[in-house]
């Protein structure tokens, strides 16, 4: 039972730090502002009608939800409208960091007993 919480421990660790740098990497790779203009995430267009398409876009990684992000200024000055990504990269980190939790919860639950007379 020592060597789950250990493993749940250290491949809770490991996963969602390399999760984390993959899904960087993937959003800044090539450049962000061209990988918003050829991949996405595309804004919605009926509630953002005022979007310029002249205006240059931003893009920028997103922590939640976790992946690349862009946005557009709106062609009458009142601001941006941001395209987030979806949830499909967020939930294995999350996945990845309950098994963290386990596997400490694990270890101090098994160390408390080895102390325990």
């Amino acid at each position: 039972m020592l060597n789950l919480g250990r493993t749940l421990f250290a491949g809770g660790c490991l996963f969602p730090v390399t999760w984390v740098s993959s899904r960087w990497i993937t959003a800044y790779w090539s450049g962000v502002q061209y990988k918003c203009l050829v991949e996405g995430p595309f804004r919605d267009s009926p509630p953002y009608a005022l979007v310029s398409e002249a205006v240059e876009v931003r893009g920028y990684f997103s922590w939640i939800p976790l992946g690349r992000a862009c946005s557009w200024e709106r062609a009458d000055g009142l601001g941006f409208v941001t395209a987030l990504p979806d949830w499909s990269a967020t939930i294995p980190f999350i996945l990845g960091t309950a098994a963290t939790v386990a596997g400490i919860a694990i270890f101090i639950v098994l160390a408390r007993r080895r102390q325990l007379p």
